[in-house]
């Protein structure tokens, strides 16, 4: 597997380094793991597209575009629970008025593994619980996604 970090504008950083990621990924099933061709950190501060999966015949990218700037913040992206409750739980605090989730770094890595857990489990998903290892459409159910939630804050507990 590959794991790219795309260059960020100035003043901003990724939340996570390739060898954190890679110590984390290890918590993975392998058979799973094995369906991950790519890794990539992405850069928009145009979007509010936390993370996606892209199905290339039996293999997936994932790009994840999460990254914080010089005062360790991103921007809040929702202000729907699905979207709030993994954020608070990986210590993002979203007190102030600003439009800004303040992170320390351990919170602000767990939030990037978050989001590679939650892809990742949509293969997992594929595989297991809507048999055939295809990923559908664009748009994943409600039900995938609170699954995909789950799994994601499952790893993340053994996560250290």
């Amino acid at each position: 597997m590959r794991i790219f970090f795309e260059p960020l504008p100035d003043g901003y950083f990724h939340a996570i380094n390739r060898e954190e990621v890679e110590a984390y990924l290890t918590a993975i099933d392998p058979a799973i793991l094995a369906r991950v061709r790519q890794i990539t950190f992405k850069g928009n501060l145009s979007t509010t597209g936390e993370g996606r999966i892209i199905q290339r015949g039996d293999c997936c990218e994932i790009n994840v575009n999460f990254f914080v700037d010089s005062k360790i913040r991103t921007r809040i992206v929702s202000k729907d629970k699905s979207w709030l409750v993994p954020v608070r739980l990986c210590g993002g605090d979203i007190s102030s008025k600003d439009p800004y989730v303040i992170w320390d770094r351990k919170g602000a890595m767990k939030y990037a593994m978050f989001l590679i857990f939650h892809e990742i489990a949509h293969i997992a998903y594929s595989l297991h619980i809507d048999a055939g290892g295809n990923i559908k459409g664009f748009k994943s159910s409600v039900g995938e996604e609170r699954w995909c939630d789950r799994y994601a804050l499952d790893m993340l507990a053994k996560m250290p």
